[in-house]
């Protein structure tokens, strides 16, 4: 591949990496509000925590730091990607 040269110049202004944020940041709160009604729900019901429980609260853990990992990193994708910056980021 021969990075930013194969792109059309009409994407190349129209992306930012704005997009990839957004979703990084979506995922977040919906994951949390969710997790959080199905531990409620095992909690009013009395049923203890099985393996699957485990899973998920890993999987939060793990998804709330990949979500960090792509925000922080988000300049130097771009960099990678040979897509111009945008100075107000």
């Amino acid at each position: 591949m021969s990075g930013s040269s194969s792109l059309s110049p009409e994407y190349v202004s129209a992306y930012s990496g704005k997009q990839l944020i957004a979703v990084a940041v979506a995922f977040v709160p919906i994951i949390l509000i969710f997790v959080s009604l199905r531990f409620y729900s095992r909690h009013l019901s009395g049923t203890k925590w099985g393996l699957d429980d485990y899973l998920i609260l890993a999987s939060v853990i793990l998804q709330i730091g990949d979500s960090a990992a792509t925000i922080c990193t988000k300049r130097s994708l771009l960099l990678a990607s040979g897509l111009p910056q945008d100075p107000k980021d």
